[in-house]
């Protein structure tokens, strides 16, 4: 064998190795691949406020909700259609999320949310809550 043989055997047997690399990470770390790289470092967290979340809900959220919540694109997840018609109502497709049984991640501050946004809607419930937190927190 000559030596030019070799080092085409040794090339060929590098690209195989490299495309073989590629495809192992996109197929083990697929979901991160819709996650922008500025956010990359809230994907490995398990837990998650509901505010961080809804501050990501600008234009078509969809997929990097998803991403974040179920480590999974959203093509895998069963059932997303259903969740998938609350789309224009970014709290109630979080929630949608955080109860399906496929859900990776835990979300804090869901019930907090709600209230406070109940308790702002009705000025009347909001000072009766300030006043009974005011004399709880003494």
């Amino acid at each position: 064998m000559s030596i030019n043989m070799l080092d085409e055997i040794n090339a060929k047997i590098k690209q195989e190795i490299l495309r073989e690399r590629e495809v192992r990470l996109t197929s083990q770390n697929s979901y991160l691949s819709v996650i922008p790289k500025n956010l990359r470092f809230r994907a490995s967290s398990e837990h998650y406020h509901i505010k961080d979340l809804i501050s990501l809900c600008k234009e078509d959220y969809r997929d990097l909700v998803v991403a974040l919540i179920m480590k999974e694109k959203r093509e895998n997840i069963k059932g997303y259609q259903i969740i998938d018609r609350f789309r224009t109502r970014p709290f109630i497709f979080i929630s949608l999320l955080s109860l399906h049984p496929e859900n990776k991640v835990k979300i804090l501050g869901k019930t907090r949310f709600v209230a406070i946004k109940l308790l702002t809607k009705n000025p009347k419930l909001l000072d009766v809550a300030t006043k009974l937190y005011r004399k709880y927190k003494r």
